[in-house]
């Protein structure tokens, strides 16, 4: 048993008899080590103790950690310890530093004790890994496994395959502190020269450019000599470098060239074989003066040897016959003029009229010029002068009839009127031709359209209040025009009756007129006694009035009389015999309020007669 605690159990025993008696408070039991001289009990002198022991020194254990180890031994000697075994211990800390110590920092244990520490040392240098030739991802994970970090420093040509690792540095096999970059550089595929595809077909030229880690790219076609299909050009040339996987365009002949042949000194029949042969054909043939015999060719266009599209034409001039000057003909009139050209085996052609203050008839210009030398036969156009011609007048915005009059003053007709859908009055002219300002013959017919307005469909609105009306035909572009109200067994304030009627297509913006009820204001007896003393006098002068029934035919049904009252229908049938051909009368009689002054022909709406 420890002697600390042998002596802390006598002073309980004796009760405080052994002064003074250690504490273990802050203390671990190990910490009481110092051996204690306890008195021996003399069996022959019973209930004397022995002598007292005098408590060892005590110090508290200073805070070690995080100090270097060179000072801990003067730190612990000032609090009267000793530095124990120092152990040594790989950390990351500074070298040299107390990591741990035991005792721990703050107990109390006897002076003159030694404390053991830990010191930090730096772990041994890892050791390079090589991740050359490692995809990036794995180059990585290895790198941090040995306690390293990695850096993409860039891109360099390696014959490593496309992405992996090409370089590292430092190298692999070097020693690196913890925690050291490792810079590395990805690997990509060193250019490749580009082969010649020029003769080749667009499949062989795949090919080829695959067997050399590069790829066809964009497609094009141009005219060429045959084969058809062959690539003619290449993007870039043969011998360029490309990055592997670079793209080579390529342009692809169509084969539809043919090389032009030799037609000078030979004779039309000729020239037309030789074309016929190469694939062409005789273009524009045109006779030339010249010294060489008749119908030999001069020259021809595209030249001999040129490329020219399979089928197309090439223009060749002949030796011609005699080569004439043309005359002026302008200021004379067109009969005289031709004539003269005709003299001199030309021939004048009319093309056209134009507007002048010189004499109807009289040749204004001509074509070819007067001077030109041209072959016999040649045809001269003349332009000669008109006094019919009259300007198009402006017809925009005005309404059909009002053009229609407007071209009929000018001298010109009114051609087809069609309709067109424009935001312009209804029924105005937008657009005409000719247009405005063009000199035409007169009695010219000049066509024009006129604006046609989109329609909408009139809703119904009877029944409804203002409001709603009024959103109902805001949201078809229309407008709501109220009368004054008046007297109607509709309730207050909606609409009995429209105009136009709904379903009615009109144009936009238009308004739409409509009755609104004021109701029902309490019947006058008065006025309810008058109306049917009213009704029955006109039946009874209608009845004195009625034709005599035959006597000699059957009695026939009798027709009866409704009268209405009132607004809905308020009815007092009454029935008399009378002639059954008489028509059956229906009086409708308005009812209003009390106190209101009306007349009889307001009173009464309508009359309705039918036959029975």
């Amino acid at each position: 048993m420890n002697n600390s605690l042998v002596v802390w159990m006598l002073c309980v025993v004796l009760g405080g008899a052994v002064s003074p008696c250690p504490s273990l408070a802050g203390s671990s039991i190990l910490d009481l080590q110092a051996p204690l001289q306890l008195a021996q009990h003399d069996p022959d002198r019973p209930g004397v103790s022995a002598p007292e022991r005098t408590a060892p020194a005590i110090s508290v254990v200073p805070d070690l950690r995080g100090r270097p180890v060179t000072d801990a031994e003067a730190i612990l000697a000032r609090s009267g310890l000793g530095l124990g075994e120092v152990t040594l211990l790989d950390s990351d800390a500074i070298e040299g530093t107390v990591l741990r110590q035991s005792p721990g920092p703050g107990l109390d244990i006897e002076r003159g004790l030694r404390v053991r520490v830990w010191v930090a040392r730096s772990p041994p240098s890892p050791g390079v890994p090589s991740v050359v030739g490692r995809s990036l991802q794995e180059a990585e994970a290895i790198l941090r496994e040995a306690g390293l970090r990695m850096r993409e420093a860039g891109q360099e040509e390696s014959e490593q395959s496309q992405g992996r690792v090409a370089r590292q540095e430092p190298a692999p096999g070097g020693v690196a502190p913890r925690n050291r970059v490792v810079a590395i550089w990805a690997a990509i595929a060193p250019p490749v020269a580009v082969p010649d595809l020029v003769g080749q077909s667009v499949e062989a030229a795949a090919q080829r450019l695959r067997e050399r880690r590069l790829r066809l790219g964009a497609q094009s076609v141009r005219p060429s000599l045959p084969p058809e299909g062959e690539v003619v050009e290449q993007i870039p040339a043969a011998g360029e470098r490309l990055p592997a996987g670079g793209a080579v365009d390529v342009i692809v002949g169509e084969g539809n060239l043919v090389r032009v042949p030799g037609l000078i000194g030979g004779s039309e029949e000729a020239a037309t074989k030789s074309l016929e042969r190469a694939g062409l054909r005789p273009g524009r043939v045109i006779s030339e003066e010249s010294a060489r015999a008749a119908g030999e060719v001069l020259r021809q266009h595209p030249p001999q040897g040129s490329l020219a599209p399979r089928g197309s034409g090439v223009d060749f001039w002949l030796a011609g016959s005699r080569m004439v000057v043309v005359p002026s003909v302008v200021g004379k009139m067109a009969g005289a003029g031709m004539a003269e050209l005709e003299h001199l085996r030309l021939s004048g052609e009319p093309l056209g009229e134009e507007e002048s203050p010189r004499p109807e008839g009289e040749i204004l210009r001509q074509d070819p010029p007067p001077g030109a030398r041209v072959p016999e036969g040649t045809r001269v156009g003349l332009w000669v002068a008109s006094s019919t011609l009259v300007a198009v007048p402006d017809l925009s915005g005005m309404q059909g009839r009002r053009a229609a009059e407007r071209l009929r003053a000018a001298g010109l007709t009114a051609g087809q009127v069609e309709t067109q859908a424009s935001p312009a009055p209804h029924g105005s002219v937008v657009r005409q031709s000719p247009p405005a300002g063009v000199r035409v013959q007169r009695g010219t017919r000049v066509d024009f359209w006129v604006a046609a307005s989109e329609s909408v469909v009139v809703p119904a609105l009877v029944g409804m209040d203002m409001v709603s009306a009024q959103t109902r035909l805001a949201a078809r572009g229309l407008r709501l025009e109220p009368q004054p109200p008046e007297t109607n067994a509709a309730p207050d304030g909606k609409i009995i009756a429209q105009l136009p009627a709904e379903g009615t297509r009109v144009p936009p913006g238009t308004a739409v007129v409509v009755r609104i009820s004021a109701g029902l204001g309490p019947l006058r007896p008065w006025f309810l006694g008058a109306g049917i003393a009213a009704l029955l006098a006109g039946v009874g002068w209608w009845w004195g009035r009625r034709p005599k029934p035959d006597t000699t035919q059957a009695p026939s049904p009798q027709p009866k009389v409704r009268v209405r009252l009132g607004e809905p229908d308020v009815r007092a049938p009454h029935t008399l015999p009378f002639d059954p051909k008489a028509p059956d009368v229906g009086i409708r009689v308005r009812v209003v309020r009390l106190n209101t002054e009306v007349t009889a022909e307001q009173l009464i709406v309508r009359e309705e007669r039918r036959k029975t």
